[in-house]
């Protein structure tokens, strides 16, 4: 049941209790699944779960509002300790006011350490309660099992590594599902209507995958100390913006060893996320260098109905000069059975089955800035791109034969010749603040897209005819 609920609550009176001098400080909020009414809140100092007499506590009224106040000789506490709610028989749940809970529950929020935001107002979410148990059991173990707010305040380093964990996973959740964790698990009822309920009925089902993904990325992070990154993911398909998958569970696992070189796979997996089921895709790249030669090399392969696998297997080799990146990437799509018949592939005997072969070039690279321009042409069997004899030849390119392909093909931006490739497209990157990213490419089909990413993993598209008409609508016809 604590899994159901959210809070918001918000440090008055010094924020919530910086240093155990000065006045008292107070932390107020909501207890909501429907606002919950008669529950008991309470600063959990000694993390046993229990309301101590020396533990201040207040009782939630109408619309599940409560301010516990808390006394200055504790305030430092207030920041490394949980607070609990005791919700017991008899307490209100205003979404059936007539029949009070006929069975107690309780939920813990998390300390202020664990929470994802500096605000002021913070927006307490599932993610950092229902995951609380397993953070806790990290103090604990670090602490040879016991725990006090004492404990907890001289382990910085854990609680530092704790909170980047939960940023990494709230991003995760948000670049999934479009949805901040803050928004998921805000007060649904405030939403209102069809909006709010829908809303909460993600958030409830999310709950158990947010369990497990941060238990099990804390898992391969340990398995993988010396990995660039580590983590794993369990997700819905049903709500997850990339609609190639079903409407069931999955669990992505990604280990990426150094900067280019990553392990992924994505299983379908049981309703209860406990068992392995099916491999939707696997994926692992490999990046080398040759004096001024980047060479990077793909497999993977993607679940397909009727024919098993899709072997992917492309091999891109790159430049880069004070004008710009260039490269060639060669590509080949075998259908297969499994994963090895896919890794086990004559990847240097396919010459005469390539299927596409791409010029890539990326350009108008500034040395202040992480802005570029790029292009894709294409060219599938029917099309030459002039470049073929570099196929197959990964150990005797030269630079000089990759940085000619900007002679064959104009960096220009607008440019709409097709330079006789099959398809192509053009892409402009532009970073910020916030929006932290904002993509714009055209392509050989008079298709316009612009993709605009924000700090807090949340994303929208707009497309059109031309650059100037792109709307969020027009994706929507697009689609249709």
């Amino acid at each position: 049941m604590a899994s159901m609920v959210s809070a918001a609550l918000m440090g008055c009176g010094g924020g919530g209790g910086s240093s155990s001098g000065g006045s008292a400080t107070s932390i107020s909020g909501k207890a909501i699944d429907g606002y919950i009414i008669g529950a008991t809140v309470y600063l959990d100092l000694n993390f046993n779960g229990q309301l101590e007499v020396n533990e201040p506590s207040v009782v939630t009224v109408e619309e599940g509002e409560f301010e516990l106040t808390i006394p200055s000789n504790i305030g430092k506490c207030a920041e490394y300790v949980p607070v609990v709610v005791d919700v017991p028989v008899g307490a209100i749940d205003t979404d059936a006011p007539d029949t009070p809970i006929d069975e107690a529950y309780q939920m813990t929020i998390s300390p202020k350490f664990a929470l994802t935001t500096d605000s002021d107002l913070l927006n307490l979410t599932p993610l950092t309660s229902v995951v609380w148990t397993q953070v806790e059991q990290e103090l604990r173990n670090s602490n040879g099992g016991e725990l006090s707010c004492d404990s907890v305040i001289k382990g910085e380093a854990l609680r530092e590594d704790i909170k980047q964990r939960l940023q990494a996973q709230e991003l995760r959740v948000a670049e999934r599902y479009n949805v901040t964790v803050d928004h998921l698990y805000s007060d649904y009822i405030a939403l209102g209507g069809e909006t709010g309920n829908k809303l909460h009925d993600m958030a409830k089902a999310l709950v158990p995958s947010l369990q497990k993904s941060y238990t099990e990325t804390k898992e391969i992070i340990d398995a993988n100390p010396d990995a660039r990154s580590a983590w794993v993911e369990y997700f819905f398909g049903k709500w997850a913006t990339d609609d190639s998958y079903d409407d069931e569970w999955y669990r992505r696992e990604f280990v990426q060893a150094v900067n280019g070189d990553y392990d992924s796979e994505v299983y379908q997996v049981s309703e209860d996320l406990e068992q392995k089921m099916n491999l939707f895709s696997k994926d692992t790249a490999k990046r080398r260098t040759r004096g001024s030669i980047e060479t990077n090399q793909f497999i993977g392969i993607r679940r397909e109905i009727q024919s098993g696998f899709s072997c992917s297997l492309a091999e891109q080799l790159e430049v880069m000069n004070s004008t710009g990146q260039y490269g060639i990437i060669n590509k080949v799509y075998l259908n297969v059975q499994d994963w090895d018949e896919c890794v086990n592939a004559d990847f240097d005997g396919v010459g005469n089955h390539i299927t596409q072969s791409i010029l890539s070039m990326r350009y108008d690279i500034n040395p202040n800035s992480d802005n570029f321009t790029s292009s894709e042409h294409v060219y599938d069997k029917d099309h030459t791109s002039g470049f073929e004899d570099l196929i197959g030849n990964t150990d005797t390119v030269t630079a000089d034969e990759l940085i000619a392909i900007a002679d064959r093909i104009s960096t220009n931006f607008y440019d709409v010749n097709d330079y006789g490739a099959s398809s192509w497209f053009r892409l402009r990157s532009q970073f910020g603040n916030d929006p932290k990213q904002i993509m714009t490419n055209h392509d050989i089909y008079g298709n316009w897209i612009q993709k605009i990413f924000y700090k807090d993993g949340t994303h929208k598209n707009l497309c059109g005819d031309t650059e100037e008409t792109m709307t969020e609508s027009g994706c929507e016809l697009n689609e249709g």
